[in-house]
């Protein structure tokens, strides 16, 4: 596998053992980014460029983690450029109220799709992608009080919903 760095545009063979784990997750993060991305390939694809490229700029520091770690922070900073992009366009809202004929994954998916970026990031990677706040906090840089914080406000918006869904 050969890549192209940004930075200087050197060509430069990446390592063996980054070239299968980039085989094995890339995929995975693609998809969760393109959930992030509220399904612009686009954002996704640039995402998870962004996030393998900087693995590879310090992959022998990061090469020795367990894969699953390393997994874990290709999703989280896919997820991250994400959040940092300039994607503010929203879905529009459902005509009908959220009990008149539409799933509740698509309420919920709504809902998530309103929320400021960052919070949007948190809740992908919480509620979907199950990380806890230690790793959420280390993924996207922010206080472990702030994810605490937005884990709570999604869940009030969600819980009505939810309720909703069970009737």
């Amino acid at each position: 596998m050969t890549t192209v760095t940004r930075q200087n545009h050197d060509i430069e063979p990446a390592p063996a053992e980054f070239t299968t784990f980039y085989r094995n997750t890339v995929e995975r993060t693609f998809r969760l980014a393109c959930r992030m991305a509220h399904g612009d390939r686009d954002v996704a694809r640039d995402a998870t460029l962004s996030a393998y490229e900087r693995i590879l700029r310090d992959w022998h520091s990061h090469e020795n983690r367990a894969r699953g770690d390393n997994a874990r922070r290709a999703a989280g900073l896919a997820v991250r450029a994400v959040a940092d992009s300039t994607l503010d366009e929203l879905e529009e809202p459902p005509d009908e109220a959220p009990n008149a004929g539409h799933p509740p994954l698509e309420v919920v998916r709504h809902v998530f799709d309103r929320q400021p970026a960052e919070r949007r990031a948190v809740a992908v990677l919480f509620f979907l992608e199950e990380y806890d706040y230690a790793e959420i906090a280390d993924v996207l840089g922010i206080p472990e009080s702030t994810i605490r914080a937005d884990v709570e406000r999604i869940r009030v918006l969600l819980t009505p919903l939810v309720d909703e869904g069970r009737t």
